[in-house]
């Protein structure tokens, strides 16, 4: 081949001047420069490239994006050790969490009344007050359709129009009285609205039969700052509102939950509860014979982890067992892709 390529460079006149020799050592050498595995060569020899040059190439149609058998049974087998440490986890943490549930909607039919209920064990700090209404769907759309984030900002709206049904004050349970105490006497209600009209207005007060400190209950803490960002007071809420936006029940209340039992945190108490016999001094202020579900009051121990978290370790336990069956459903499909058939089990 050298000496065919040598007499044709030989005709040129630019190669006259040249020997031999020096001509087949160039040959030689362009030879093993376009062998190399570049992907600014050519011709490309696809198989030896890196992935770095398949993609400086622009070849990244050679390159499959698909996870490999291996990887997938990885992966799954990965999450199902992850998801089963923190269930077993929550799970345990949970198991040590102490709840008392105090059902007072048909104990208390007075405006003021004492409810009398016991603590078997000793709870320890943090201690958390939420108030449950069941049967209430505060999930359904008209309920949450009247939170309205204008007025929510102290804000102007149209009342009529974004208030259908619920925009007077004489529609509210507090009337003629704002937030910080003034006389008020206006047309409509501010805020006004669905989950204003049904705002949940008890309060509670938890003594021992002994008369001893307890600890302080404290309102505050109870939602995380995001949510308290999206609420602000009106320039003169001491004259116009009758809801503060600043305080922390009132943002928990209308913060939407999607579920059809309202469950709300009331207060957290710092320091613990001990055994004993406690009354519960009610402030009963919520009518609940509109919507015919009843009013709970559940006490809860805390953890390092947070309140009760059963549901949710169990669904991490379930997510635990899919992954685990899909990573073996994986390893019998590659079994069985693989089984090789010996010619006696053909049928011809």
């Amino acid at each position: 081949m050298y000496k065919t390529i040598n007499s044709t460079i030989k005709e040129d006149s630019i190669c006259k001047d040249k020997d031999e020799s020096q001509i087949i050592d160039f040959l030689g050498k362009t030879n093993q420069f376009f062998l190399k595995p570049t992907s600014y060569l050519y011709p490309i020899m696809e198989d030896q490239m890196s992935l770095k040059d398949r993609i400086l190439s622009n070849r990244l149609g050679s390159i499959s994006l698909l996870p490999s058998d291996k990887f997938g049974i990885f992966t799954n087998f990965l999450m199902a050790f992850y998801l089963g440490i923190f269930g077993i986890v929550i799970m345990g943490v949970s198991y040590f969490i102490l709840q008392i549930d105090i059902n007072y909607s048909d104990m208390c039919d007075k405006e003021y009344c004492t409810v009398p209920f016991y603590v078997p064990t000793l709870f320890p700090t943090p201690i958390y007050f939420y108030y449950e209404l069941t049967e209430f769907y505060s999930n359904h759309h008209a309920f949450e359709g009247s939170i309205n984030e204008e007025q929510m900002q102290g804000q102007p709206i149209d009342y009529e129009k974004q208030c259908p049904g619920a925009y007077l004050s004489s529609d509210m349970p507090v009337t003629n009285r704002s937030a910080a105490g003034f006389f008020i006497n206006q047309k409509y209600a501010n805020p006004c609205g669905l989950a204003a009209k049904y705002f949940f207005n008890d309060s509670y007060t938890i003594q021992n039969f002994t008369v001893q400190p307890i600890g302080a209950v404290l309102q505050t803490q109870l939602q995380l700052p995001m949510y308290m960002e999206k609420f602000k007071r009106h320039p003169q809420w001491q004259y116009t509102q009758w809801i503060d936006f600043e305080d922390e029940q009132a943002v928990n209340w209308f913060t939407i939950q999607p579920h059809y039992n309202r469950i709300k945190l009331w207060a957290q108490m710092q320091g613990n509860l001990p055994e004993g016999n406690y009354y519960l001094q009610i402030q009963n202020h919520f009518n609940t014979s509109i919507f015919g579900g009843k009013k709970n009051l559940i006490i809860l121990s805390g953890s390092e982890l947070g309140a009760y978290s059963l549901a949710l370790g169990s669904i991490l336990l379930g997510g635990t067992f899919v992954y685990m069956m899909n990573g073996f459903f994986i390893m019998y499909m590659l079994k069985k892709r693989f089984v090789q058939v010996t010619p006696d089990k053909l049928k011809l």
